[in-house]
């Protein structure tokens, strides 16, 4: 269930283009700690 998630988020966020993947949400999601354990 938590790969299901994990991969329509990358699939959603596919669409802004990688460069909005690698300079804002990763930075920000790395910043608030904020992921799945």
């Amino acid at each position: 269930m938590v790969k299901s998630g994990q991969k329509f988020e990358l699939e959603a966020l596919s669409r802004r283009g990688i460069s909005f993947i690698t300079e804002e949400y990763m930075p920000k999601k790395l910043k608030d700690r904020d992921w799945l354990e």
